[in-house]
């Protein structure tokens, strides 16, 4: 287990400084958010999956369950340098532990992070029964792009529910109890 979340947290590092070289010298147009979506790490038993999100404007990143209660993350668009641009980064990772033929533990994290260390953290954990790969309870259309500022795209789907990623100028409200 420590030399899985070692290889997660350094391919995390690696590809976090690899979309900072890759990134154009074109940044994304006013009204609109840049999205990079890098799979770090799919296995049978572990999905880890990084969306980094740049714009020119100030704003904030929202990624929201379409579900009741399904909870989210936010965290300020921040930039290292005046008038650089605006980054925030959203991590997933699915992990499942087998007790036994029978019974599975399932971990699921989402975490947002600006530039400034800033953000947000959502994680469930629970049982299930073993049935399938962990792939088969995790989707992701969400694909690298620019998105129009305030309108939800759905970046990905968790045991049949949607988590729609926005970039707003207000934040949201957290869901109601």
């Amino acid at each position: 287990m420590h030399r899985f979340l070692s290889s997660c947290i350094l391919s995390i590092v690696f590809l976090t400084i690899a979309t900072t070289v890759a990134r154009s010298a074109d940044p994304s147009p006013g009204g609109r958010f840049r999205v990079t979506v890098t799979p770090v790490f799919s296995e049978e038993d572990a999905i880890v999956v990084q969306i980094a999100i740049e714009s020119k404007s100030d704003g904030y990143v929202n990624l929201r369950g379409v579900r009741p209660r399904s909870g989210g993350v936010s965290t300020a668009l921040t930039s290292k340098k005046e008038g650089g641009m605006r980054t925030a980064q959203i991590a997933v990772l699915l992990d499942q532990v087998t007790v036994s033929d029978q019974q599975e533990f399932l971990k699921f994290t989402v975490s947002a992070k600006n530039s400034r260390g800033g953000g947000s953290r959502l994680t469930s954990t629970g049982t299930r029964k073993s049935d399938g790969a962990l792939s088969s309870l995790f989707e992701l259309p969400l694909k690298a792009g620019e998105y129009k500022l305030e309108t939800p795209v759905e970046a990905f789907r968790f045991r049949g529910n949607s988590y729609k990623l926005s970039v707003t100028m207000e934040p949201l409200l957290e869901d109601a109890p």
